[in-house]
């Protein structure tokens, strides 16, 4: 394949940022990467090189090859979804599905632009950068240059060069500023110059990419920044006033229910936990069709374990049980509801809630809730049932480094209490768990 020198690729837009990456270089180490075919340095500059082993016929043989390849693949995928009967063909659809036909869009820059998409998707940056940079150099005018533009920015920015990536944001905007990445880079460039601390600046790029942003889903993301930007410049005395300013002036987005939840964190961070409590309320009644709802009825349930309301606390407990029962946070929920039985003494209920959770839970599940239940025996001073409870777990257990801190805890129950006896029959162990129970 022949591939034009870097210093010929994109050599104007280097001349703009090669100082901005000189800059960068002096704070990051050099970082080299070689392939079979090319060396990269930190830079972008490529030097091509060839196998000794392979013959200039060869590799351009291979090359072509792979190119055909590719388009035919291309070709393909442009086919399915043309005759797909799922797809409503429109007049402007058909099109952009054949613009290439008619020399908008040539077989090569295909080839190269979707080799850059490829190598960007994979994470391998300097490779997508060098066939972008390629393609925009072939193919200046191509109806696919700004998406191209925009995907080297986006590389610079994985890269961690700010500054080339803010360069290209800009040149893109500039070429191309009703399009949608030149829309999008206003965003980015808004991102960049708030990493920055530079809130004034950031706050009129995302005033300006939401003028010019019509149905973009990200809009409301510069909206909240819009707001966050506010506080930086003193315009709001609390950080909090950035979440209730944006409740209060975008009560539709769909951001709602996500910063409710961030803000209800916070209040429960900094123990103000009546303002957490309407939060997380306010999501349940507000977005009750949100999918990770199993969580604000957990964060409930820990608020009320705290404040030791334990009627509102099983409520919770119960409405995340019943509703997500497939829920990762069930276990630690059933645990926040034991505790709450065992700290109002009700240990004949913690142990037969227990007893009809282990019922009905799978066996590969079940070892969790012996275990809280193992708990409940050893603060009763039921040892034997303990070292019983101990050895079904052992027998369900698959994984060999639990089942051998299962045997040590075994052992060393019978090394304090001697060989286990025959455990005490149901009646005599009722009654003396109900000895432990509140009069």
């Amino acid at each position: 394949m022949k591939h034009t020198c870097p210093e010929k690729i994109g050599a104007q837009r280097r001349m703009k940022i090669s100082g901005g990456l000189k800059k960068q270089q002096q704070d990051k180490p050099v970082a080299t990467r070689q392939s079979s075919r090319c060396i990269t340095d930190i830079s972008g500059f490529r030097s091509w090189r060839v196998d000794s082993g392979l013959s200039r016929i060869e590799i351009k043989k291979s090359y072509f090859q792979m190119k055909n390849f590719i388009l035919f693949i291309i070709l393909i995928l442009f086919s399915i979804q043309l005759w797909s009967s799922e797809l409503e063909i429109k007049p402007i659809s058909l099109d952009s599905l054949f613009i290439f036909q008619k020399g908008e869009i040539k077989g090569d820059s295909l080839f190269l632009y979707f080799s850059g998409k490829m190598f960007h998707q994979n994470e391998d940056y300097y490779e997508s950068i060098a066939y972008f940079e390629e393609f925009l150099n072939n193919y200046p005018s191509d109806s696919l240059s700004s998406y191209a533009l925009f995907n080297i920015a986006e590389s610079y920015l994985k890269l961690g060069f700010t500054e080339m990536a803010y360069t290209i944001f800009a040149e893109l905007n500039n070429r191309f500023p009703f399009s949608k990445p030149g829309i999008v880079a206003l965003k980015q460039m808004g991102d960049i110059h708030f990493s920055r601390k530079d809130y004034s600046k950031a706050k009129l790029l995302y005033q300006n990419f939401i003028y010019h942003n019509i149905d973009l889903k990200i809009k409301d993301y510069a909206f909240f920044q819009i707001e966050r930007c506010n506080y930086y410049l003193g315009l709001y005395e609390y950080p909090t006033d950035i979440f209730q300013n944006f409740f209060e002036k975008y009560p539709q987005s769909k951001l709602c229910p996500d910063l409710r939840f961030e803000l209800g964190n916070y209040y429960f961070k900094i123990g103000k936990y009546t303002e957490s409590i309407n939060e997380y309320k306010k999501i349940i009644n507000m977005q009750p069709e949100v999918s990770w709802l199993d969580s604000v009825y957990f964060q409930l349930s820990s608020i009320y374990h705290k404040q030791k309301d334990w009627k509102n606390a099983t409520k919770n407990i119960h409405n995340l049980i019943q509703n997500f029962p497939e829920s990762i946070l069930k276990i630690p929920a059933y645990q926040l509801l034991i505790d709450g039985l065992l700290e109002g003494n009700n240990f004949l209920l913690a142990i037969n809630t227990l007893n009809s959770t282990i019922q009905l839970t799978h066996p590969d599940e079940r070892n969790e809730y012996y275990k809280m239940l193992a708990r409940i025996y050893e603060k009763l001073g039921l040892y034997n049932e303990v070292i019983d409870i101990y050895q079904i777990m052992l027998n369900n257990e698959k994984d060999e480094e639990k089942q051998e801190l299962l045997r040590n805890k075994i052992s060393n129950f019978i090394k304090e209490i001697g060989e286990p006896e025959d455990s005490l029959s149901h009646s005599d162990n009722q009654e003396q768990i109900k000895s432990h129970q509140p009069r």
